[in-house]
C-alpha cells in the first residue's frame, strides 16, 4: 500500500516528503496556504494549515501530524 511507504511527518521534519505534503495541502486547503508555502520545511505554518484542514474534514484528529490516516485523505485512497 502506497500510504505505508509514506513517513509520519510533524513539525521539525524537512525534505521531499514535506514538499509532497505541502503540495497536497495547497490543493485541498489553498485558502489557508501563504505564498512560498512549498519549501520542504515543516514549521509552524505547515502545522497550522495541516491542523486546520484536518479539523475541516470532520473525521481526522486535528493534531497537526501527518500519519497514515491523514495521508489517505490527502491522496484520496
Amino acid at each position: 500500500e502506497v500510504v505505508m511507504a509514506l513517513p509520519t511527518l510533524q513539525q521539525g521534519a524537512s525534505g521531499h516528503h514535506v514538499k509532497i505534503l505541502q503540495a497536497l495541502l495547497t490543493v485541498h486547503a489553498g485558502d489557508l496556504v501563504p505564498k512560498g508555502f512549498i519549501d520542504g520545511d515543516f514549521g509552524t505554518i505547515t502545522e497550522r494549515v495541516l491542523r486546520t484542514w484536518q479539523g475541516r474534514t470532520g473525521k481526522l484528529a486535528a493534531d497537526g501530524i501527518c500519519g497514515p490516516a491523514t495521508w489517505r485523505w490527502l491522496i484520496g485512497v
